[in-house]
């Protein structure tokens, strides 16, 4: 019965039409649809009766009803020694007749009967005696297509708070990670005396963290760095990821004036607990120290990418392009050269210089993606170049 869930419930048309045409089929003056409770009969429809909702559980007509098999009929209550002293036979009611049938769940639980009600005593035929049990079991399909749309309602309703639960915290989420992406990339670019520098970034996706990064700081009076890198992975783990490089490199670039022992620090951070190897990472790293023929002298180390800055663009002019040596490390290349004019760094979206063809590397397994590489250009092994402006070249130790 709690199961079911009817007990005061409002009235339903499906249950009063039942007991209308109860009494009609017997020519009643009342009929009802009784749920038995613990302590009380309560009336989910009644036809004929006015003004009572529920009556006590006394033995003699519904609580007696219920217990049965098939139909129990009453045909005079006052000859019945139960039925005599139930008070819808002694009260206002004035019931002589009384014939249910019991209201049986599939599974055999009894929650109450179809009743029929004279105020005379009769006599009815087997035929209008077996009217009850049908009518009982069309109240039973009635409460079971009524569960259904409670258990479906339900549904409905917890798939509802459980979707707008979801959505205030992929809302809330994707507000934090904002507010935490934001903390990865400088809210401006510095202003370095003497130089023009600007960026723009867009990520793939206004829902996710990108692993890219970059930034432009200060080292010492007159002297700047600079990176553009790409982290593997996208969401928090990038993230974390990134601001782990980030604070690597601007706290390393402090201590060490040499780019790649920057990046040879950054490299034993990668590799340090990379238990399942996915922690990888390309990178651009540079500083800029002012020229004494004006402009800036840029030193750049490279992880994972092939040289990312040439400064001898006028090949075709026909001087030797001066050569080149990459410093020493394990999974990185660099190039140090000084010119005496410089673009600012590139962030990522913007249009990459063309570069002149460079054999492919294998990424390592862990690290900073590249292998060692040393290389000498000299006019033997490339084209003749057409005359530059001087410049020098300088490796790192």
């Amino acid at each position: 019965m709690r199961r079911c869930d009817v007990l005061d419930t409002p009235p339903d048309g499906a249950f009063d039409r039942i007991a209308a045409l109860a009494a009609r089929l017997f020519d009643a003056p009342a009929a009802t649809v009784p749920i038995v409770d613990t302590d009380r009969v309560w009336f989910k429809a009644a036809y004929g009766l006015t003004g009572v909702t529920q009556v006590g559980r006394a033995p003699g007509l519904c609580t007696s009803a219920i217990l049965t098999d098939g139909p129990l009929v009453v045909p005079d209550t006052l000859q019945d020694p139960l039925a005599r002293t139930h008070e819808l036979v002694t009260g206002p009611t004035r019931a002589r007749f009384y014939a249910a049938a019991p209201i049986v769940t599939r599974d055999g639980h009894r929650l109450g009967t179809v009743d029929v009600l004279d105020t005379v005593p009769r006599r009815i035929t087997p035929e209008q005696a077996a009217a009850p049990a049908d009518l009982a079991a069309l109240v039973m399909d009635a409460l079971e297509l009524r569960l259904s749309a409670l258990r479906m309602l339900r549904v409905e309703r917890e798939l509802m708070v459980a979707e707008h639960t979801a959505r205030k915290r992929a809302e809330r989420d994707r507000s934090e990670m904002a507010a935490y992406a934001s903390t990865l990339l400088p809210p401006a670019l510095p202003e370095v005396p003497g130089l023009e520098a600007a960026c723009h970034y867009t990520t793939a996706s206004v829902h996710d963290v990108g692993g890219d990064f970059y930034d432009v700081f200060a080292l010492s009076t007159g002297r700047w760095a600079f990176f553009l890198g790409d982290v593997s992975g996208r969401g928090a783990p990038a993230a974390a990821l990134t601001s782990l490089l980030r604070y690597t490199l601007r706290t390393t670039a402090l201590l060490e004036p040499d780019p790649c022992a920057v990046l040879r620090a950054l490299d034993c951070t990668l590799l340090f607990d990379d238990a399942d190897g996915s922690r990888f990472c390309t990178l651009v790293f540079g500083t800029l120290a002012p020229a004494s023929a004006g402009g800036f002298a840029v030193t750049l180390a490279g992880g994972g990418h092939l040289p990312a800055y040439s400064p001898y663009p006028a090949r075709a002019m026909g001087a030797p392009e001066p050569s080149r040596r990459a410093c020493p490390a394990r999974r990185f290349s660099s190039t140090a050269t000084e010119s005496s004019r410089t673009s600012p760094p590139r962030a990522p979206g913007s249009v990459k210089p063309d570069l002149p063809p460079t054999s492919p590397t294998t990424p390592p397994p862990t690290g900073l993606s590249a292998p060692p590489r040393s290389s000498t250009t000299s006019p033997g092994s490339s084209p003749p170049s057409p005359p530059v402006p001087p410049t020098t070249s300088r490796s790192s130790p």
